[in-house]
């Protein structure tokens, strides 16, 4: 599955992590970020967990969960990027649903890493999501 480089201007919707979601991430609001994380360049916060550079960046109000090799964690039905309301609970999320490249999230149903590409969101195909199910 494939998201669009550049995903938060180019997407038609995104979604918002639900507070059920992030207290599943063992985040709630006013709690400190995970230990370890740096800021980064601009608006952005890395730290590498298990060989594997986790990215929260900032996109005005809202921030988004990336990894290494230009992955977005996204809410798999409609391919829409996640977004988080406060970078801390982005950093919660972030290393809740940080697995193995390519290894399915079977601990939170509903949510995948896709890589980026400039040309556009391809969805995933009709067998990956009822396998999913």
């Amino acid at each position: 599955m494939v998201a669009c480089r550049g995903t938060a201007a180019r997407t038609p919707a995104v979604a918002i992590a639900s507070d059920h979601l992030l207290s599943l991430a063992h985040y709630r609001v006013g709690k400190r970020p995970p230990a370890g994380w740096k800021p980064g360049k601009g608006d952005a916060f890395t730290k590498v967990l298990r060989g594997n550079e986790l990215l929260v960046r900032g996109a005005g109000e809202f921030w988004m969960v990336e990894r290494e090799m230009e992955e977005v964690l996204v809410f798999t039905y409609g391919s829409l990027p996640l977004f988080t309301r406060a970078y801390e609970g982005a950093m919660w999320l972030a290393e809740y649903c940080h697995t193995r490249r390519y290894e399915p999230l079977k601990h939170v149903p509903g949510l995948s890493w896709v890589v980026e590409e400039p040309c556009g969101v391809r969805f995933l195909p009709h067998d990956s999501l009822t396998e999913q199910l």
